[in-house]
């Protein structure tokens, strides 16, 4: 099961954003997470002993060395110019178990943030999660707008699926065979430094790929790869 947060925020002042909002987001929701969560803030996460009890740990993916369990939807042309009481919507997927951890999210929005993000001030105008059903489903073709890690097919969408059913108690098939990437390009996303990893993603954008196996929709909200979480691995409608 997918769960996925619609939320709407109203902006009656306006807003100017210099970086992606979206990207921001999600950054000072994991500090929040962190800050909640952390049970040794005087240790590095990568070598904290007590990895293991650490829901911060757990919900990205190891400290964002393998797959998040809480995505936002993200892309580079996000708006960055708001006008008086235009709105900013933002999707949020928790994947499969993460799900008990929804209450940070309505706290992150309704107290954390008091009504201010990047200092501009907004009101929620919607807060609202529901629950996806996934299923398999026969695409012929796949067409990526957005990068994932540079590795074979097979290995980049079993591997992400593996560690879901490992650590997020979802029930997902991997792929049999391989598949050729046709018209492949190198490329990067915005660098994020979350407050426990700096992250530069680069990897490449697949431009078509024909598949002749069923494969999991869950891909088509969360996106493919290691970067799914800010953004990478989209797949074009």
């Amino acid at each position: 099961m997918l769960t996925k947060y619609d939320i709407t925020l109203s902006f009656p002042l306006g807003a100017k954003f210099y970086n992606n909002i979206n990207t921001l987001i999600y950054k000072k929701l994991m500090e929040f997470i962190h800050h909640l969560t952390c049970i040794n803030k005087g240790g590095k996460c990568k070598d904290c002993p007590l990895q293991d009890k650490c829901q911060y740990y757990h919900l990205t993916g190891e400290n964002f060395s393998f797959y998040p369990g809480i995505i936002i939807e993200n892309s580079p042309f996000t708006k960055r110019l708001l006008r008086q009481n235009d709105e900013l919507q933002l999707v949020i997927y928790l994947i499969g178990e993460c799900n008990v951890s929804s209450g940070y999210i309505n706290l992150f929005f309704e107290e954390y943030l008091n009504h201010h993000i990047a200092g501009s001030f907004f009101l929620i105008k919607q807060l609202e999660y529901s629950q996806i059903k996934l299923s398999k489903i026969k695409r012929n073709t796949l067409s990526f707008s957005s990068l994932f890690e540079k590795d074979s097919f097979k290995s980049v969408y079993n591997n992400m699926m593996i560690y879901y059913r490992n650590n997020y108690g979802m029930d997902l098939s991997i792929l049999e065979d391989d598949y050729e990437m046709l018209n492949t390009i190198e490329s990067s996303l915005e660098p994020i430094k979350f407050k426990t990893r700096y992250i530069k993603p680069k990897g490449i954008i697949c431009q078509s790929i024909i598949i002749s196996e069923e494969i999991e929709d869950i891909i088509f909200y969360t996106g493919l790869g290691r970067y799914n979480y800010m953004g990478g691995g989209r797949i074009e409608n």
